[in-house]
C-alpha cells in the first residue's frame, strides 16, 4: 500500500505541475491588472539578454518576473522552498535573501561589488537608489544597470 500511495502522490504532483506550467494564465491574471509590471517585462525582453541576472526586492513580483519576463532572478522567496534538502543551499539562499532585503540601502560601490562578486547585471526596485545608470523607470519600478 505504501508504494501505491507514493506513486499516487507523485502522479498528482506531476499533473499539477504540468497544469501550472502549461497554463501561464494562472499567473498572468494577477499581473494583467498591473500595467507597470507588464511594461517592465516588455522592456526587459526587448533590452536585455536572456543571460542577464536581475536582483529584485523580495516580493511576489520577483517570482513572477522570472516566469513571465523570461529572465534570470538572483533570488526569490520561493527559492527557499528547497532549503530543507541541503544545508549549503539553505545558507546560500539566506545570504542572497539578505542582499535582496537590503536593496534599498545599496550605494554605487555596492552595485559594482554585486556585479563582480554575484554576477548581477540589473537591479529592480520600487525606490530610487543612488546608482548612476538608471536604464528604465515607470511609475512603480526603477531599473539600474550594474557597472563594473
Amino acid at each position: 500500500p505504501t508504494k501505491y500511495y507514493q506513486l499516487g502522490l507523485a502522479a498528482i504532483a506531476i499533473i499539477s505541475l504540468a497544469i501550472i506550467l502549461t497554463n501561464p494564465l494562472l499567473l498572468k491574471n494577477n499581473v494583467e491588472k498591473d500595467s507597470q509590471f507588464a511594461d517592465l517585462c516588455t522592456w526587459a525582453q526587448r533590452h536585455t539578454t536572456t543571460e542577464a541576472v536581475f536582483l529584485l526586492e523580495p516580493n511576489q513580483e520577483a517570482s513572477l518576473f522570472r516566469v513571465l519576463c523570461h529572465r534570470n532572478v538572483f533570488v526569490t522567496h520561493k527559492d527557499g522552498g528547497q532549503v530543507v534538502f541541503s544545508r549549503d543551499f539553505a545558507l546560500e539562499w539566506k545570504r542572497r535573501m539578505a542582499l535582496a532585503e537590503n536593496i534599498g540601502a545599496l550605494t554605487l560601490s555596492d552595485g559594482e561589488e554585486l556585479k563582480k562578486k554575484e554576477g548581477i547585471d540589473y537591479i529592480i526596485t520600487s525606490k530610487k537608489l543612488p546608482l548612476d545608470k538608471e536604464v528604465y523607470r515607470n511609475e512603480k519600478y526603477n531599473v539600474y544597470q550594474v557597472k563594473t
